[in-house]
Order: C-alpha cells, then structure tokens, then sequence
C-alpha cells in the first residue's frame, strides 16, 4: 500500500468493497482508496510511496475546487512531504491560477470567485431568475459574476 496507511473498513471508491486491503492503494491528495485492479486501467501491482489517483493528477479533468493537494498548497504554501519533482510543478501550475483569501477561491486573471462545482448550478439560476433571460444572457451574467473552467453554453 502507498502513501497514507489504509484506514480499517475503509471502501474501495470504485467498487464499495472493504476487503482484500493488500491490494488497497490509497490516494495521497484525496485520501481515497482503491483496489489495484478496480483501476482503469489496472495495476499491476501496489506503487511504493506517493501516488495519486487519477482525479488527483489530471489537471485538465479535475476541477481546482475539488483539487485537495492544490487547495492545500494554496492554505499552506507546502508541499506535501513526499511530492516528487513532477506534482509540484503541477500542484504550483494550479496554484498560479487562483489564489484563496479568507477562504474564498478567487481566478488570478479576473479576481472573481470560483464557486464550488455543487453551487454553480444554484448560481446560475439565481442569475436566470432575475429575468427569466435565454442561456446566452444568463451566462453573460454569470461569467461577470463568477468564474470557473469551461464556462459556456
């Protein structure tokens, strides 16, 4: 097993199970765990030290409010202990884009806030709710209120 110690009854994300804990790996930025071969794709064995899963290490595919490591980093500006070369770089990478004053996650280029994946949906019908506006204008007034990767139609 990698990184942190697997926590008794703890479930694999993929498939729910509890059991067979000596092919459990646990993810160093979420704290998730997984069975090496519920992966996809598998592996073929348990990875000695830090590893992340692949939420954790896709930047394209992970949103930056749900980037645990990266929010971390942001907090605290360290690094977790046994982050190699290639994940600081990603982690200061995403860093570089927001920045958090009290508590609040801000985009760097526009200052705006960048909302929680579950709250942007409420945003925006907070926003088409004050005049009932088509999807072109609700998403102008959304885009001047907030900001989050893949803003669109």
């Amino acid at each position: 097993m990698s990184g942190s110690s697997v926590e008794p009854e703890l479930p694999c994300d993929a498939c729910g199970q509890t059991d067979r804990e000596n092919v459990m790996v646990l993810c160093d930025g979420c704290k998730h765990g997984l069975h090496i071969d519920c992966l996809g794709p598998p592996l073929p064995a348990v990875p000695e030290g830090y590893w992340l899963c692949d939420a954790c290490t896709s930047p394209t595919c992970r949103d930056i409010t749900e980037d645990r490591v990266t929010l971390q980093f942001l907090a605290t500006s360290k690094f977790p202990a046994a982050a190699d070369k290639r994940e600081k770089s990603r982690i200061r990478a995403r860093a570089n884009r927001v920045s958090l004053i009290d508590g609040q996650l801000l985009h760097t280029q526009t200052g705006k806030p960048v909302p929680a994946i579950a709250d942007r949906v409420w945003h925006i019908q907070d926003c088409h709710g004050i005049g009932h506006f088509g999807i072109a204008k609700t998403l102008h007034i959304t885009q001047n209120h907030f900001w989050w990767r893949g803003m669109t139609e």
